[in-house]
């Protein structure tokens, strides 16, 4: 076939080419582990958006993602994975006629109209008959993650046009709740509403007078939505260094998922220039708060032998955030200390060596005791030699969880002491 290119089209490829390599250059003179690198790096995975799975925030996310390693001389490929996507267009929680801050637990039941219906307080160990009424609970303390079906259950035996639950934050926030299967793909029986705390008090006055409060939730269902799996790969003998992060979550995420993006990045850019006898393997994982399913795809699709890997290192929820404070109006203020409750854990066989490459970092200490959340539970329970993060923030499953909720100075700490880990303590496993 002879192709003709016109003059203006040399130039534009020579162009293009010229800035591809200007680019790549440029990215191999600055220090991808650098705190200003790192939080250049959050800012950008939160100007993208909400990162719901399948959504454009979470597209674009792998599509840049891509990029950055491919330049970094990984071979990428985006594993899809099918699923029943909900769109949410409304949810709203009114009492006379002011709208609360709300979001519904997933998989969302949609109202056909909006329900207008009285409040009432519910008892699940004695709920009575609820008939027509829409029921009002409140969930356990800081509980992320909490599964409202066997409430849910016994609140529609009871005869309850919906059940609208207050989940504790500590300013009051709402808060989303990760969905457990398999309500991440298929609605419940009844509406159930997550209702920011701040209301409580409103709330539970309005349901001892038998007050009115209208509850809607309205979106469409798409049950050939995709989200995907990021695999990038170096291969470079038999052994592996497998680093896995999630990708998606409830909204823009800064605290909760930048900053372990941001990590993965850097490492892969910093990790690919070193000398090491081990293939590489990144693995970004979608679907994180629809009960893992990136991460179940990793494990039966993706993840080297367990005895092939070297290490498995997990860049979980919320690395070096910021911790904060309520002022006198309720509000958060966010503070340049870090955040007192992340947590690091390793298997027994990597402990040594993770403490010492963090020993200078005091808002992390490494165990292999028990709580151990999230993905990195999985692939712990799975055989991995495996370390890794997990934990909250301030902002945590909130709307309000920007790049501020950490910094370049928190994120250099952390960089720096995974940075000592695979330069002077893997050499001696």
């Amino acid at each position: 076939m002879l192709i003709r290119w016109s003059m203006t089209g040399v130039l534009l490829f020579l162009l293009s080419a010229c800035n591809f390599s200007e680019d790549y250059q440029l990215a191999k003179e600055v220090d991808p582990l650098s705190g200003d690198t790192l939080y250049a790096d959050v800012q950008t995975y939160t100007e993208f958006g909400n990162h719901r799975a399948g959504g454009q925030g979470d597209h674009a996310t792998t599509d840049w993602m891509s990029k950055k390693m491919s330049q970094a001389g990984f071979e990428i490929r985006l594993d899809p994975i099918r699923f029943n996507r909900f769109d949410l267009e409304e949810a709203r929680f009114e009492l006379n006629g002011e709208s609360l801050e709300c979001l519904p637990f997933w998989y969302p039941t949609v109202t056909d109209e909006p329900i207008t219906a009285p409040l009432a307080i519910f008892d699940p160990e004695s709920p009575g008959d609820m008939t027509g009424k829409i029921a009002l609970i409140t969930g356990p303390d800081l509980q992320f993650g909490f599964d409202p079906t066997d409430w849910a259950i016994t609140a529609q035996a009871s005869g309850v046009a919906a059940l609208a639950i207050i989940m504790p934050h500590p300013a009051g926030l709402v808060n989303a709740q990760n969905a457990h299967a398999p309500f991440n793909q298929v609605p419940r029986g009844i509406p159930v509403m997550n209702v920011a705390q701040k209301h409580e008090a409103l709330l539970r006055e309005a349901a001892e007078a038998g007050h009115e409060v209208t509850l809607e939730i309205r979106g469409t269902s798409n049950p050939n939505a995709r989200t995907h799996n990021l695999v990038a790969t170096r291969e470079n003998g038999p052994e592996w260094i497998v680093v896995t992060t999630p990708l998606t979550g409830w909204y823009t995420c800064g605290g909760e998922r930048g900053p372990g993006v941001a990590l993965f990045l850097g490492l892969a850019r910093w990790i690919a220039d070193q000398d090491l006898p081990y293939s590489l393997m990144f693995l970004g994982n979608a679907g994180h708060e629809l009960d893992q399913i990136g991460a179940g795809t990793t494990l039966e699709k993706n993840a080297p032998a367990v005895e092939d890997v070297k290490v498995w290192l997990h860049l979980g929820a919320s690395i070096a955030t910021r911790d904060a404070a309520i002022d006198e109006n309720g509000d958060v203020k966010l503070l340049d200390t870090p955040f007192p409750q992340g947590n690091l854990v390793s298997t027994e066989g990597l402990l040594d060596a993770v403490t010492d490459a963090f020993s200078d970092v005091d808002f992390l200490k490494p165990r292999t005791t028990e709580p151990i959340h999230g993905e990195l539970k999985d692939f712990m329970e799975a055989g991995y030699n495996a370390f890794g993060f997990f934990g909250g923030c301030p902002y945590f499953h909130t709307p309000y969880d920007t790049a501020e909720s950490t910094s370049p100075e928190l994120l250099a700490q952390v960089a720096a002491a995974l940075q000592q880990f695979f330069e002077t303590q893997l050499p001696k496993l």
